[in-house]
């Protein structure tokens, strides 16, 4: 279990509690909330974020980020990601 601003990450269940209640994330927003929880207080750019996440051979948008980031903001909105102006993000 990864503890992180009042919620509980299971990674073995790939389920993301808040108290007893399960906050249903699609696949990509898992792996965004697990890839800044593994890099928590580093600035990650959206570059980084798209080879990560999404593959290095991923051929859209890089707005694809910032429209799932929204997403898990609105989801999760008391975890502490930062936007870097002109780079990328941050949790804090």
């Amino acid at each position: 279990m990864i503890n992180i601003d009042g919620y509980a990450i299971d990674e073995e269940k790939r389920k993301v509690l808040l108290g007893k209640d399960e906050i249903e994330l699609t696949t990509k927003e898992y792996e965004l909330l697990l890839y800044f929880v593994k890099n928590k207080g580093i600035a990650i750019s959206r570059e980084q974020v798209l080879s990560k996440v999404w593959d290095e051979n991923y051929y859209g948008s890089d707005r694809v980020v910032d429209d799932t980031l929204r997403r898990l903001r609105k989801k999760m909105p008391e975890l502490n990601i930062k936007t870097i102006y002109g780079y990328g993000y941050r949790l804090d």
